[in-house]
């Protein structure tokens, strides 16, 4: 009750010093609040074309904000942005546009306005993520209706394609997921523990095996952060808890699709990579191969946009951020590529705990090598996250735009 009364004299506070502004910020979250329920929910059915839509809303009420209240910027991370796109229109000028489209010019320019407001602001930031959280609780009540037959009656296979790819959607359900850990490991938050186990049970209905890294390896990064290196027993004895559950869990009817999967997996391991024991990963892995092959009949520029579903023995894409890059649109595009999350590591975080910065990071290096980042809407959230917890030099910053006051 105390930390209610204390959120709420803040907010009064804040009121009474600038209404308009205040006003305006609300609105704002409010807005990034549809966005990050939009991006779940209405990415891949007839609605598709809400998400753009309201982070247009988005991109104005920034542009508003900046220019009253703060600045907009432009630094050496949203430069290669810029460049990335660069090296894509000159591979296909080369190779021609026919794998070309509007995602190449719009999820740069979500990344330029999602980091801005992401980054100058500490609080936005944080205010941010417990946004995201929020909207994929209503994003699992959502996905829970549609398919409640199935979720209700443990019938089920593998789900969520209705939403788009199942990797995707486990995705989103395993960010969701970090961040509530963090607020219950860091913040003493325990009722929302039941959120976090519907979570992890949605994640798990997608079947994905990308899912599983999603929620392990943050979860290994956050339980030892938490403990340290002085109470390295308790974590040992939260690893050995967690591994019983999962055992024990994975008897269980709902997790038979995922166990099969999981049991192909380990029997191609075991059998020296046979492809019958699990096509699905090898085949993966063969379109890492095949990408790289394909890379080298043109390593400078690539084969151009959607090359390697044109030019592949299997009509598909690479389930992998690098292979497909390099395929695409060369070596110097994919160095430009992965510029900012190398340069997010080796940068002065600022105050937000680094539990939360080492468990995106995570999250994005796993979704490179399953999934085709570049040309994904979440991915370029979670890179705007991600960048934001840097703390920029001044030759970081290339342009400042702000009204005199």
């Amino acid at each position: 009750m105390v930390k209610i009364k204390q959120i709420i004299n803040c907010e009064k506070e804040q009121f009474k010093a600038n209404k308009c502004k205040y006003l305006l910020e609300k609105f704002m979250f409010f807005v990034l609040f549809l966005l990050f329920f939009s991006l779940a929910s209405f990415s891949y059915s007839s609605l598709h074309l809400l998400p753009i839509g309201i982070m247009g809303v988005l991109a104005v009420l920034i542009i508003v904000y900046k220019l009253l209240y703060d600045k907009l910027f432009f630094d050496k991370t949203m430069l290669s942005m810029i460049l990335f796109l660069l090296c894509v229109i000159i591979s296909c000028c080369i190779n021609g546009f026919f794998g070309f489209n509007n995602s190449f010019f719009l999820l740069p320019l979500m990344f330029f306005f999602l980091y801005n407001l992401f980054k100058t602001n500490e609080n936005f930031l944080k205010k941010s993520l417990v946004l995201f959280f929020v909207a994929q609780i209503f994003f699992a009540i959502y996905y829970i209706y549609f398919y409640r037959t199935e979720i209700f009656s443990l019938n089920f296979s593998r789900i969520g394609s209705d939403f788009g790819d199942e990797n995707v959607i486990g995705s989103y359900f395993s960010m969701a997921y970090v961040i509530g850990l963090y607020y219950l490991l860091f913040k003493k938050q325990f009722l929302i523990l039941p959120i976090l186990a519907m979570f992890l049970f949605l994640g798990v209905t997608t079947g994905s095996k990308a899912f599983l890294l999603l929620a392990i390896i943050p979860t290994i990064i956050q339980i030892i952060m938490f403990f340290g290196k002085k109470r390295w027993y308790l974590t040992i004895c939260v690893f050995a808890f967690c591994i019983i559950a999962f055992i024990i869990l994975s008897k269980m009817k709902f997790m038979s699709y995922l166990m099969i999967r999981l049991g192909d997996l380990f029997n191609m391991l075991k059998n020296g990579g046979n492809q019958f024991s699990d096509f699905s990963t090898f085949s993966r892995l063969y379109f890492v191969i095949e990408g790289v092959f394909l890379f080298l009949k043109n390593p400078l520029v690539g084969l151009g946009a959607n090359a390697f579903y044109e030019n592949g023995l299997i009509s598909a894409y690479t389930h992998n951020t690098i292979a497909e890059s390099l395929c695409d649109f060369g070596l110097l595009a994919t160095l430009i590529l992965i510029y900012p999350v190398v340069k997010s590591i080796k940068t002065k975080k600022n105050s937000i705990p680094s539990a939360l910065y080492y468990s995106l990071l995570s999250l994005i290096l796993i979704g490179a090598i399953t999934l085709v980042q570049f040309s994904d809407k979440f991915c370029y959230i979670q890179l705007a996250l991600l960048c934001s917890f840097n703390i920029s030099s001044e030759s970081d910053i290339l342009l400042e735009v702000k009204l005199e006051k």
